[in-house]
Order: structure tokens, then sequence, then C-alpha cells
């Protein structure tokens, strides 16, 4: 008889699995009631321009714009998990503002003219600039729809990071992006040899459009909730409005300084006011963690490993073990291999903490900085037989685990769990195949 495994599920939804709920968030109330009205304003854009250009023009920015400016908030409340479509008159008309969509279209607009330059020197140059520029468009957006600053949404450097921390995920949302656009290519195509009256082709172009637009935001808004601990736990998204649906302050609790930069999409001047603040507070860890996410945002990877090393050590002296894995988790991500842990003891707090966010592989890294530092330890039997416990269970690795129940059987005979690991790799073997 084989052993049931019992393992901790990710309690988040990976977006290719829930793409049927990804369509039905554009047919709700605001977003259809926007895809429509928007394309009749496009086909009154059609219509005006006849008359006078400048107002067809009007109609035309009004019904492109202002469902990109909406398709942001899409984007920044879903990353915030609010999985409900924001009015479509609501309060996002004052969090958001035209200048989010305007800078992303400031953004391609600097991609098209650097590819028509290198065109002139070298064709094949110009194609691989375009094609890596739209490679990285998405994590563009959504480093916009983070920070609200072009400057960061245009740094290759923080881009390249992002995708970095998603690994090849990167490509699974590439991928439906893709499938999004053919998608609506066909829809329209279908809509172009049916329809005989070109006013409702144009109505009905648009709200397609549009109607696309939005999902997509949704999808990479939820690609970002999904990897939210991997990009930076605490990434603020659409900050005002979570802060109003649980009852809390506006403010950041940073400074006002730092508030008035946040908004102005400063995020260079906001990091700056931050670390000010944090030297007349350098035990606050909420500040620290906020820190850490600004480091990232901003592309400054080598100081945010720098402050998850610092900052480690701090939060395990402090008991602080749930904050202190996901620094760990981050360090490990940034590349570092053996994090620094003075503290024997703090290993196997830090490996329950782990084990309880489903990091059951961490907690495998973690034993070769529990060896390497202390490797006769007393506390060695404890961490590993947590350690096969988490082999075992949560990633299906008897072998491993009794590989480790063995070393400790032999190192540590007259230990006081050395009952417990006997009966432990019994039940493994007993219950194995």
């Amino acid at each position: 008889m084989k052993k049931k495994k019992y393992t901790r599920k990710n309690r988040i939804t990976p977006l290719w699995n829930r793409m049927g709920s990804v369509f039905q968030y554009g047919f709700k109330k605001d977003p259809l009631i926007l895809a429509i009205s928007c394309g009749f304003v496009i086909m009154l854009a059609a219509i005006a321009s006849a008359v006078s250009i400048f107002v067809g023009v009007f109609f035309l920015l009004f019904g492109i714009l202002y469902p990109y400016k909406y398709a942001y908030t899409v984007l920044e409340q879903t990353a915030a998990a609010n999985m409900e479509p924001p009015p479509m008159m609501g309060e996002h008309a004052i969090k958001v503002g035209y200048d989010v969509p305007l800078k992303q279209l400031g953004i391609i607009i600097v991609l098209l003219v650097f590819t028509y330059i290198l065109a002139d020197f070298n064709t094949t140059i110009s194609g691989i600039f375009l094609y890596s520029g739209l490679l990285l468009l998405p994590a563009s957006i959504m480093t916009m729809g983070m920070t609200h600053s072009f400057t960061s949404a245009i740094n290759p450097q923080i881009l390249i990071e992002v995708i970095r921390r998603v690994g090849f995920s990167y490509l699974a949302l590439i991928g439906l992006i893709v499938m999004m656009y053919n998608i609506k290519a066909k829809i329209i195509g279908l809509i172009v040899v049916k329809s005989k009256a070109s006013f409702l082709f144009i109505t009905l172009f648009g709200a397609i459009d549009i109607y696309f637009t939005v999902i997509i935001f949704h999808m990479m808004g939820y690609f970002l909730y999904q990897f939210h601990e991997a990009l930076g736990e605490t990434a603020h998204y659409d900050e005002e409005a979570i802060a109003k649906r649980e009852g809390k302050s506006l403010h950041s609790g940073v400074s006002p300084l730092f508030d008035q930069f946040m908004q102005q999409g400063n995020s260079v001047a906001a990091l700056a006011e931050l670390k000010a603040v944090i030297a007349n507070d350098p035990k606050n860890q909420e500040l620290q963690k906020r820190l850490q996410t600004m480091l990232v945002l901003t592309g400054a990877t080598v100081e945010a490993e720098q402050q998850n090393n610092l900052q480690l050590p701090d939060l395990l002296t402090a008991g602080q073990y749930n904050e202190a894995a996901d620094t760990y988790v981050q360090l490990l991500q940034q590349g570092e291999l053996m994090p620094e842990i003075k503290d024997e003891k703090a290993f196997l707090p830090l490996a329950k903490a782990l084990r309880k966010k489903g990091k059951a592989r961490e907690i495998v890294k973690l034993l070769k900085v529990f060896h390497q530092n202390f490797p006769s330890s007393q506390e060695k039997p404890a961490y590993f037989l947590f350690a096969a416990k988490a082999l075992s269970e949560d990633l299906d690795r008897d072998d491993k685990a009794l590989q480790l129940l063995n070393a400790i059987l032999k190192a540590y005979p007259h230990h006081a769990l050395i009952d417990e690991i006997k009966t432990y790799k019994k039940l493994i073997t007993d219950l194995g195949i």
C-alpha cells in the first residue's frame, strides 16, 4: 500500500487555470458598458471627422485613452486581489490619471523611433531590438502599473529582473496574451466579412478591442497577484483602494513627502525619502519591508540583496519567523546560496515558517546552511527530522528523507529524539512502495 501524501497547495490558482473567469470578467457590468459605450464613441469620432477633424480626434482620443486609463485600474486592483471590476465612472478617475497610459504610449513611441533609426544602419539589429522590446512590453506595462514611473517602466534592468523573478511563467503569460490577440483578430475578421454597415463595423470593432484590452490587463494584474511574493510581497498595489476597504489610513505611514513622491511616480525620490526615515527608526520592520520592495522596483537589485542579508539576522533575533522566511526566499531568488544565520536554534522555527508557506524545497536548501555552520550541533536531529517530513510529505521524496534519517541515526545514536526518528523511518519504510 502506498502512503498517502499530504501536500500544501498554493492558495492562488494559476492564471492559466482560470481563463474562463478571465473571459467572464470582460462581460461583467462595468467593463461591458465601457466597451459598448466607447465603441459607440469611436463610431461618433468617424462621423464627426467628416465635419471637423478636431472634433473627430477629440472623440477618438476619449474613446481610446479612457479605456486604457480604466484598464490600468483593472490591473492595479486585480494585483491587489480585488477580482471585481472597478466602477466605470467611479473613484478610479481620481486614483489613476491619464498620465499612466500616456507614459506607456511614450514608451511604445520610443521603441518604434529607435527601431526606425536602427533600420537605417542594420535591419537585422533593428528587428532584434523591436522584438526584444515587444517581449519586454508586458513587463513594462506591469511595472508601470506598480510604480506609475516612466523611468522604471522603460529600464531594461528592472524589466529583466521582473522576468527573472517569475521565471518561465513569463513566457506562459506572453503566450496567453498572443492567444488573446489572435482570438480578437479572428472575431474582427468575421465581422468584416459579415458586416454591411461600415458604422456598425466601427462600433463593434471598438467594443471588441476594448473588451480584449480590459481582460488582457486583468490577466497581467492577476499575474502580478499570483507572483506577488517573488516580485516583493509588499508591493502596495492600488494602496488607497486597499486601505479604504480595510478601514486603514490612506497614508503610507512613512512620511507625507514619501506619499507625495509616490503619487507623482517619482520612485527614486521616494526611495531616498524612505531611507532617510529608516535612518531614524532602523528597527522598524514594516519600513524595512517597504524598503526591500522599493529597491526591487527601482532596479537596485544588488542593494536589495544586501538589504535582505542585513535584515535576516534581525528578523530571526526578534522571533519574526514569517517575515524571516519571506526574506530568506528572496535571498535564494537573488542567487544567495549561503545566507548568514548565526543562531543554531533559529533554523527549526524558520523551517516551520517556510513549510507553512509551502516552501518545502527551501527547507531542504536550508540544510546546507545548517550543516556548514553547525556540523556537530545537538539541534541537528530535530531539524533533520523536520526536513525529512517535508521531503516525504510535501515533495514525495522518501528516498531523500530516509538518507537524512539514517545519517542522524548513525551520528546521534543516543539523542533524545532517536525513538521518534526511528518511528518515522519505520513509517516511511512500511507505508512506502
